[in-house]
């Protein structure tokens, strides 16, 4: 049976290993992607700009 090896540095695994001693790496762990807040942010600052625009050009067709 081959032994696994770490993904990273290539260091011998025991069966029962979740991160690799040598490396620090996750050896069967998966870790989760970081969540994508950027698109989110940017969307909403522009809803918030479009709708300030709006509610001004109102407010001066109001005004007269």
């Amino acid at each position: 049976m081959p032994r696994e090896v770490c993904p990273l540095c290539g260091a011998p695994l025991r069966r029962d290993q979740d991160w690799c001693l040598r490396c620090g790496a996750a050896a069967r762990t998966r870790l989760a992607a970081p969540p994508k807040w950027k698109p989110l942010v940017i969307s909403l600052v522009i809803i918030t700009v479009v709708a300030l625009a709006v509610l001004v050009a109102a407010l001066v067709k109001l005004a007269g």
